[in-house]
């Protein structure tokens, strides 16, 4: 005969069998971390170090490795996340389920409401992360739901350093409320505590991983508390589109620039129906090769860059098409385009030479979002091959899923057919392409 184990409801009381380091309930040790806390730059935070009893800990890390962890790629982030921490059986998790319980049982509450001086409840909010080389997560600020304070339990092996990378980056503000430089880092430890106080600018993020044969392992969390009153959100400036007169205002005849092959009628057939049938087509050897080498040198040794952001939204170097470039926010390109594709354009243009050196990106957020549909242009200026394990390539996706993607090409056009509400971004390139960087030319 056999019988159904029954499975213990996850506990969030304070357990006999506390992993704390009990050094730290000394009134004198909560004292110096909070006024640790307190002083910390560019926002509150402590870095608390041998938080829990080390053997312990270990133990908990033995069972970390035996769960399932899933790929979590996007705009922000690479890393792999456990299943919920809170739902596992206690069973066969013993250690795991008594970190939990420390976590988030009196004496470990009783000391970060001392040092925070926030009112934070028991209620858990914790999963194991694992970054591994080319993982990172991006600049953002953890604003969700109730979270009052959010936590990085590192598991990391003993002789992480700084050089290995994953650093907890925390970045100081503009007079706008946008996160602005990296003012604060903080190399993860093994068997640290790093945590701060979630507000309006508590922008952060984690640097890639650069080690080949460490693995960053922590257990990130939130404390829960009462909900805090935040101010809107900072809003970008409207992107301004101008007429392609002003853009442009020298004529360009198209056949002495670009490919003879795209003004054949079987081209343009072709074009259209990749455009109708898949959203997107790349049109290779696009301009004539005296051409593209004058657009090139233009664009890399004749531009001014400026570094674009605030590094929540965007991290690149932009540049002004002038010069030879202007000819890509030209009626006249327009018109071939608008030809090609078989769609009218507005005689408005928004266009810009782009740099994606190591360490740069685009996010997702509402200020790109457009509410009708267009044609985005993207002409790529990278001789050398680029490896796909560097990043930097563009992700299209609507509500439902990703549809597109553009790698850095050489004097190569592609066109991407966008409805309203469409999404792009630039995947962050990683430190690997080290002198390398995706340069071109975007227009919209």
């Amino acid at each position: 005969m056999s019988a159904n184990r029954k499975r213990k409801a996850p506990s969030t009381g304070q357990s006999s069998a506390s992993m704390l380091n009990h050094e730290l309930l000394a009134p004198e040790k909560s004292s110096a971390l909070k006024s640790s806390f307190e002083r910390g730059k560019p926002f509150r935070h402590v870095h608390i170090p041998n938080l829990m009893d080390p053997d312990a800990l270990q133990r908990v890390r033995e069972e970390l490795v035996k769960l399932d962890f899933f790929p979590r790629v996007n705009d922000l982030n690479t890393f792999f996340q456990s299943q919920d921490l809170k739902a596992l059986d206690e069973d066969e998790f013993p250690a795991i389920a008594q970190l939990r319980r420390t976590l988030y049982g009196d004496d470990m509450l009783d000391i970060m409401r001392k040092i925070t001086g926030i009112d934070v409840d028991s209620t858990p909010d914790m999963a194991a992360l694992v970054f591994r080389d080319r993982g990172h997560l991006l600049c953002h600020d953890d604003e969700i739901d109730q979270r009052r304070i959010a936590y990085i339990l590192y598991l990391v092996p003993d002789d992480w350093e700084e050089a290995d990378g994953g650093l907890l980056e925390l970045f100081a503000t503009d007079k706008e409320n946008n996160p602005s430089t990296v003012a604060t880092r903080l190399v993860p430890a093994w068997n640290s505590l790093a945590c701060f106080a979630v507000t309006e600018d508590s922008y952060h993020q984690v640097s890639e991983v650069t080690s080949t044969d460490k693995v960053r392992l922590s257990i990130s969390g939130w404390f829960h508390g009462p909900p805090l009153k935040r101010e809107p959100p900072a809003l970008d400036p409207p992107r301004i589109y101008i007429p392609m007169e002003e853009a442009a205002p020298d004529s360009y005849d198209v056949k002495a620039w670009i490919n003879p092959i795209y003004f054949t009628q079987a081209k343009r057939s072709e074009v259209r129906r990749d455009l109708e049938e898949g959203g997107a087509k790349e049109m290779v050897d696009f301009l004539l090769e005296e051409k593209y080498k004058l657009i090139k040198t233009a664009l890399i040794e004749g531009s001014s860059w400026e570094q674009v952001g605030p590094p929540n939204k965007r991290h690149y170097e932009r540049s002004h098409l002038c010069g030879p470039c202007a000819f890509f926010a030209s009626k006249d390109f327009a018109a071939f385009l608008s030809e090609m594709c078989g769609f009218e354009f507005t005689g408005e243009a928004y266009g810009e030479g782009r740099k994606f050196g190591t360490r740069a990106y685009t996010l997702v957020h509402d200020g790109e979002k457009r509410e009708e549909t267009f044609v985005d242009a993207v002409f790529g200026c990278n001789d050398e091959p680029w490896d796909e394990d560097w990043g930097g390539q563009t992700v299209y996706h609507d509500d439902e899923e990703e549809f597109g993607t553009i790698w850095p090409l050489r004097n190569a056009l592609t066109l991407v057919l966008c409805d309203a509400g469409t999404m792009r971004y630039v995947k962050y390139v990683s430190q690997r392409a080290a002198r390398h960087a995706r340069t071109d030319i975007s227009v919209e």
